[in-house]
């Protein structure tokens, strides 16, 4: 008998339950400590605000959709592009479980987490990717949580959850740019860089400190804050030198927020970092209203398979509307305990 075909309703529907309910598996085995620190880091993000943000879900599924596509692929190319390890590199990590509100339960898998645990749901649960090899190394930094996420991802190796070669830095984004292009270089990496800074122009990636990435195999995927850029050129209280130390470039006051990315991406990805193929996911809420894009950036030169990756996102996930993501959201969290469940 042939397997039933899911709509993308019914697909969506599967994947999000498992960022779900493995995010409360790992939870159930966290000890109460940890607990405490990670729920503290919930609050500081506003877990009392009254709002369920699913725009974070599609976020974290441009990450998890372009993860088993890159490790099949650079897996195959790794000995040509003269690469000794695969690495995941996450600079923003967070505390490796993500909030999304209202509830302080509703939480999923953070992109650290999404990193080690999707590659292995995908392998299990999709023949195309059956045998699919996982990242050899991980580097994660957080400047303010990174210690929790470091007690998580250790009492997961104590419980015989995860086996991998992982490190957890908790330093400043220019200091964490130095030691990871050194260790690139140093240990001959490809790798796949995710940057997904906070809204204000103070926590972004400041470009002199990412020109060390321009010497090194990786792709980019980066949070761009399009619409808070656009509010600090406009703004009186930002000084025009700290909007060009973050973007490379000063733009006019008056630019439009596409382009603004499409100068982003020529005057700075391509010419002064080095990348060649670019695609852009504009992640919205409460309908079009533009919350920020996602840029995938990588170094091959007309690099196909980027193609076939947009069309798979705006097939999947992009034109789902809120109400389909919120029904979507509550067909799990009706029946999974809360975290006060594991305190």
């Amino acid at each position: 008998m042939s397997k039933k075909t899911l709509s993308n309703f019914e697909w969506l529907v599967d994947r999000i339950g498992f960022l779900y309910h493995k995010a409360h598996d790992i939870i159930s085995c966290l000890s109460h400590g940890t607990l405490k620190r990670l729920f503290k880091s919930f609050e500081m993000e506003g877990a009392d605000e009254k709002k369920l943000r699913l725009w974070s879900l599609k976020k974290l599924f441009v990450l998890a959709g372009y993860i088993p596509m890159y490790l099949r692929i650079i897996h195959r190319y790794a000995v040509d592009l003269g690469c000794s390890k695969i690495a995941y590199i996450d600079l923003y990590s967070g505390p490796g479980l993500s909030y999304i509100g209202p509830e302080r339960d509703y939480v999923v898998l953070g992109s650290p987490l999404i990193s080690i645990f999707w590659p292995m749901f995908v392998e299990a649960n999709l023949k195309q990717y059956k045998g699919l090899k996982p990242f050899d190394v991980y580097v994660f930094n957080d400047l303010y949580r990174g210690g929790i996420l470091r007690d998580i991802l250790d009492e997961l190796t104590r419980n015989g959850l995860i086996n991998i070669n992982y490190e957890v830095y908790e330093v400043s984004i220019p200091s964490a740019l130095k030691r990871v292009t050194k260790k690139i270089k140093e240990e001959n990496l490809c790798g796949l860089v995710f940057l997904d800074p906070p809204g204000n122009l103070d926590a972004q990636p400041k470009i002199k400190d990412l020109k060390g990435l321009s010497q090194g195999k990786i792709d980019l995927l980066q949070v761009f804050q399009t619409t808070s850029f656009i509010r600090a050129l406009k703004s009186a209280k930002e000084p025009p030198l700290k909007v060009k130390e973050v973007l490379g470039f000063l733009p006019s006051t008056k630019i439009i927020k596409q382009d603004l990315i499409n100068q982003f991406i020529t005057k700075t990805l391509y010419s002064q970092l080095g990348f060649m193929t670019f695609a852009i996911f504009p992640i919205t809420y409460k309908g079009k209203k533009l919350a920020y894009d996602i840029i995938l950036a990588v170094k091959k030169h007309k690099a196909s398979w980027i193609l076939s990756y947009v069309d798979w996102y705006k097939k999947k996930v992009a034109d789902l509307s809120e109400e389909e993501m919120r029904a979507i959201w509550f067909k799990h969290v009706k029946s999974q305990p809360t975290i006060f469940d594991f305190m």
